[in-house]
């Protein structure tokens, strides 16, 4: 699979060696990533937890988001803001793909 790619090093070589920004999911790839500290995420639903920092002269965002009560989400990007944003609110409904 692909859930190799997103990792702190990608990231930092992607904007290093081609000027890229990039926002992926990280799943395997945790070396230099503060997986842990995410995993304490506040457990509400939609809570999210942010830490940045700087690797190798790139600015990196590791995210949390809380996507239920026994899964967080994490990103790792190397743009992006930590300003909180307006909550936004909405409905959905499930289809027949669940």
């Amino acid at each position: 699979g692909d859930s190799w790619f997103a990792s702190v090093r990608n990231t930092v070589a992607l904007k290093k060696e081609f000027g890229l920004y990039f926002v992926g999911d990280v799943k395997t790839a945790h070396q230099m990533f503060p997986r842990k500290a995410l995993a304490r995420t506040p457990a509400d639903k939609g809570a999210w937890l942010k830490y940045t920092a700087k690797h190798k002269g790139v600015d990196i965002f590791a995210l949390g988001h809380r996507k239920g009560k026994s899964r967080v989400g994490m990103l790792v990007a190397s743009c992006g803001t930590t300003t909180e944003g307006e909550r936004l609110a909405y409905a959905y409904t499930e289809d027949s793909t669940g």
